[in-house]
């Protein structure tokens, strides 16, 4: 057997080495890292392995490496691992793709999801990207998973704002004398049937429920509460 060796990087004490092992997030580095911290207290490389639960060999490595270059030397090399489906071009095509949203073109989508986004990279690139490969694309582009409301891309935020206007003044007053300014003959009369009693059911209650939202917190309940277009 091979004399022990010794350790010649004495930059660090064992104590200090400890400390370091402490807050290493690394467990294979945090093991090595407490295996020289032994070594310097005097334990022989068989017990170091013993306590640890390695081979004396390994232990014989982590010294070699400690003393080429300290604790640097006890980490792992990153790993690339097998190339990714998508090359760079590719991956930024996708992040310009998501930030611009579905269109009409995209069968009526309102928000990505995990598939509809692998099937355009399938239609466009050709080629076949899993679920999980995509999820890990996009979180390595900085995309995370969010849930936002659904906007009509025919909606007409100035139109929405004039008609929550009309609607707080309605559930304050509950007066059809106040009603003195509709753009759509169709929402002016089912406004006007639900102050009179008449309508359907649920067109009431929908009147009614959002007349008490935005009178109760008119600011909190924005315009995408309203819809585009009755």
């Amino acid at each position: 057997m091979p004399a022990p060796l010794t350790i010649t990087n004495t930059d660090r004490t064992s104590e200090d080495l400890l400390e370091f092992a402490l807050n290493c997030k690394d467990h294979r580095q945090r093991r090595r890292v407490r295996a020289i911290a032994f070594r310097l207290d005097g334990m022989s490389p068989g017990d170091v392995a013993a306590k640890l639960g390695t081979t004396v060999q390994s232990v014989r490595d982590w010294t070699i490496r400690y003393n080429r270059a300290g604790l640097d030397g006890l980490a792992d090399d990153p790993r690339t691992g097998r190339p990714g489906r998508l090359d760079a071009g590719q991956r930024t095509l996708l992040g310009e793709r998501v930030k611009a949203g579905p269109g009409p073109e995209d069968g009526g989508l309102v928000r990505w999801r995990l598939k509809d986004l692998v099937a355009w990279a399938t239609a466009r690139f050709g080629v076949s990207v899993s679920l999980a490969a995509m999820h890990r694309t996009l979180h390595a582009l900085g995309f995370s998973h969010q849930t936002v409301r659904p906007v009509h891309p025919k909606a007409d935020p100035e139109r929405q704002r004039d008609f929550e206007r009309e609607i707080v003044c309605l559930g304050r007053t509950r007066r059809k004398d106040d009603v003195v300014r509709c753009t759509g003959q169709k929402r002016r009369d089912l406004i006007l049937g639900v102050l009179d009693g008449a309508g359907s059911r649920n067109s009431c209650q929908m009147i009614r429920m959002r007349v008490s939202k935005l009178v109760a917190q008119p600011r909190r309940h924005g315009i995408g509460d309203l819809g585009c277009e009755w």
